[in-house]
């Protein structure tokens, strides 16, 4: 059975914000790709956990929020996942962020730089208190 968002593509770039967004997405049909950094998602650090024993893998709480999900390691602070991203962007339909206003812009994965190379990407910006 098809679902309501099969062949919508979506890159996840954030944590706690944007995976209950992400795994709806997901459950609906979308590909959601979570981009973790090489020390993983802090998510992964919160309980409870699988036997009571802590682990990265074993978080409970980031298993419930991120499945239907695939997951790729890239470290976004650096020049080469930045780069490496950008050439991601055109291959997906939405990107969904989290991080502290600016940080996207930084880096030159904001909404503006996103639409350059993808100009019908969808692009949500989940933040507690929007971007300024």
């Amino acid at each position: 059975m098809e679902k309501a968002l099969q062949g919508i593509k979506v890159l996840e770039i954030g944590d706690q914000l944007t995976q209950y967004a992400g795994k709806l997405l997901a459950d609906m049909g979308a590909e959601v790709v979570k981009v973790e950094p090489p020390q993983g998602a802090a998510a992964r650090k919160i309980g409870p956990f699988y036997h009571d024993q802590e682990d990265p893998n074993g978080s409970l709480y980031f298993w419930h929020y991120n499945t239907s999900k695939k997951s790729v390691t890239l470290d976004l602070t650096t020049e080469e996942g930045q780069e490496i991203f950008r050439r991601m962007i055109p291959d997906y339909d939405v990107i969904l962020e989290d991080f502290k206003p600016g940080t996207t812009k930084a880096w030159g994965l904001d909404y503006d730089s996103a639409a350059k190379m993808n100009p019908g990407m969808g692009y949500c910006s989940l933040t507690p208190f929007g971007q300024n």
